[in-house]
């Protein structure tokens, strides 16, 4: 089977990375590279002992030894640390690497080892399709296990009629996700790619051969509660996430334009915000439901469990 890799820039409450991280093992997961956006992280100590998982603090004397300097967008930082890994992958003969986020997950109803193993080697590089979570409720234990609905991409056609189709809260400004709207891609170590992205990589390269999966889905759980949707926000204001407008589409810097004047009003305004983003009503559900728009995705919960 071939061997696969993880590459991932996080800062998330403990449970969540853990969830993370027992999550891929269990799916089959050779080795994930994680890079700690605050050095002093919790999970750093708790994986210490996990021989399939790299943990990289990325303090001061990591981004002065590495790169010089400290890049002050999170996306920038984020496009270096998937590099230094992608280095360390091809040092250990993975075959492998994928660059994703602590919010997601790659779901599969078979093996995942399987699927990439049976892919031709003149394939370079697997586009996965994509699901958006939907939240009901404004706080969960562990989203991950507790949210099931999932939005589908809607064709451009759908895209275009989905504002007749009575389905109005589920739009924001006329568009149904409301996090990124491409997906992810695993990158074959062996071939010619040279760098990555954040999606894809970096550069084009000629005769670089690129397949779409249905069979391997990335599932993004963005702002899936109330908390973690102000804390993601607050922290795109205060500069410790600050992003840059060449990666981020209209719509998403108009959400976070919103947040910051609710964010100026008070906790009430936010809620209020939030729940107009993110909460779909039940009748509407049933719309996207008969309109392929909207699934149910149940992960066994045990895959959330730590690897014996």
């Amino acid at each position: 089977m071939d061997s696969i890799s993880i590459v991932t820039t996080l800062r998330a409450p403990l449970h969540e990375s853990m969830s993370f991280v027992h999550y891929h093992i269990n799916k089959g997961i050779s080795h994930l590279f994680l890079y700690f956006d605050d050095p002093d992280d919790p999970a750093i100590e708790c994986l210490a002992h996990y021989d399939n998982v790299t943990c990289v603090q990325c303090d001061k004397h990591y981004w002065t030894a590495n790169a010089g300097t400290y890049p002050q967008f999170i996306e920038d930082r984020q496009i270096f640390n998937a590099n230094h890994a992608l280095a360390l992958a091809r040092d250990r003969n993975l075959d492998w690497i994928i660059h994703i986020d602590s919010d997601e997950l790659l779901y599969t109803n078979t093996s995942l080892e399987g699927l990439l193993s049976g892919v031709s080697k003149d394939i370079h590089v697997i586009r996965f399709t994509m699901r958006e979570a939907v939240p009901s409720k404004l706080k969960y234990r562990n989203f991950f296990m507790e949210v099931h609905d999932f939005k589908v991409p809607p064709t451009p056609i759908q895209g275009q009629s989905l504002a007749s189709k009575n389905v109005r809260q589920a739009l924001y400004h006329g568009e149904y996700f409301r996090g990124h709207t491409g997906s992810k891609s695993a990158v074959r170590l062996d071939s010619p790619v040279k760098s990555l992205h954040i999606h894809f990589p970096i550069e084009s390269v000629e005769n670089l051969t690129v397949r779409q999966s249905n069979d391997i889905v990335l599932l993004h759980y963005d702002c899936c509660d109330f908390a973690a949707w102000q804390r993601k926000c607050v922290r795109r204001i205060d500069g410790t996430a600050a992003i840059t407008r060449t990666f981020v589409r209209p719509n998403r810097q108009l959400q976070l334009k919103e947040f910051t004047e609710a964010y100026q009003e008070g906790h009430k305004k936010m809620l209020e915000l939030y729940k107009r983003m993110y909460f779909i009503p039940k009748k509407e559900r049933a719309t996207l439901e008969d309109l392929g728009l909207l699934v149910r995705i149940v992960i066994n919960n045990r895959l959330f469990d730590s690897p014996g």
